[in-house]
């Protein structure tokens, strides 16, 4: 139950940033500082079970069912399959690195986790979008218009996950300090 408990809240924490960036109408930067990428790469590498892969998408799913009703935009669209495809190959990827050390984790993880996205997403507006020309250059102009957002997306990603590994870190040496003597 308590599992629950903090997963429910990591979701309703999660799809309230998300709205909130999204909503409040900042410069494109801060749409990307949302934590869906640290919960995708942090459910993988951490927990390591199937079961944990709908976390990350959840969180996805519900801010862009609630997105698309505040907003009046399309649910899905031909972009919405890359970016739940890159979040899918980075919770893999956290499986890869389950063992890792903590620091060489936040590292890897997080830029990992940005070069997926990155590569993954830019490639379904390359291929499904008409605004780059099919060839080797136009990819190479579409991943290079997509710096800033994946700046963001860096940015946010190695917050969270260095916040949540960290407040998971305090949390575990906190209760091995409770011990009950009788």
């Amino acid at each position: 139950m308590r599992n629950f408990l903090r997963l429910f809240l990591i979701v309703v924490f999660s799809v309230s940033l998300r709205l909130f960036f999204e909503l409040s109408g900042q410069d494109v930067f801060f749409l990307n500082l949302t934590p869906i990428g640290a919960i995708a790469f942090l459910t993988g590498s951490q927990k390591g079970k199937l079961s944990y892969f709908a976390l990350p998408l959840g969180v996805l799913l519900t801010s862009d069912f609630l997105l698309a009703n505040l907003k009046q935009m399309p649910y899905w669209d031909a972009q919405s399959v890359w970016t739940y495809l890159a979040f899918s190959v980075i919770f893999l990827f956290g499986i890869m690195l389950k063992n890792k050390k903590y620091p060489s984790k936040i590292l890897f993880g997080s830029l990992g986790s940005v070069f997926i996205h990155w590569i993954i997403t830019d490639f379904g507006v390359w291929v499904s979008t008409l605004m780059y020309p099919k060839t080797a250059l136009g990819f190479v102009e579409c991943l290079v218009a997509a710096i800033p957002f994946e700046m963001a997306f860096l940015f946010g990603t190695v917050f969270h996950v260095s916040l949540y590994l960290g407040l998971q870190f305090a949390f575990l040496k906190f209760r091995k300090t409770q011990t009950v003597t009788l």
